[in-house]
């Protein structure tokens, strides 16, 4: 009786390299998500942190470049997470309103057909604390 002996170890080679074709770009497309997932969470959170922290400020117009330091801190201006941030504050009589955007870096995900840079944005409105102490009021 002759044996077929070419076919040994067929099966793992064949999973193996099955495995490899379906598990890196699951795992590739995971860190993608979690990279834009987490700028996008970063810049919410720096948008509303700022908004209050000018709302609740004596001089609002003061506090706008107190807010901007923190906001970079917040997301990691220079980080994969935020090349450049993008802060706008536009603050009127009854309220304010902070935008905050960054360019979140894709491009060390070399092997997804994904663009250099996404832009995550968030908005946060806060209303101005009539109870503070303002700037120049005697009481």
């Amino acid at each position: 009786m002759r044996r077929c002996r070419g076919d040994r170890g067929n099966g793992a080679l064949d999973l193996t390299v099955m495995g490899m074709c379906f598990f890196v770009p699951v795992v590739l497309l995971l860190v993608f998500a979690g990279r834009v997932n987490a700028g996008h969470a970063a810049v919410e959170s720096a948008a509303r942190h700022a908004a209050r922290t000018i709302s609740i400020a004596r001089d609002p117009a003061a506090a706008e470049s107190v807010a901007r330091g923190e906001s970079a801190t917040t997301v990691r201006e220079g980080s994969a997470m935020c090349r450049s941030m993008d802060f706008r504050a536009r603050i009127g009589s009854g309220q304010v309103e902070v935008t905050v955007s960054c360019a979140v870096d894709l491009s060390e995900i070399a092997l997804l057909p994904v663009p250099g840079t996404r832009t995550a944005s968030a908005t946060a409105v806060e209303v101005v604390d009539r109870h503070r102490e303002t700037v120049g009021v005697a009481g």
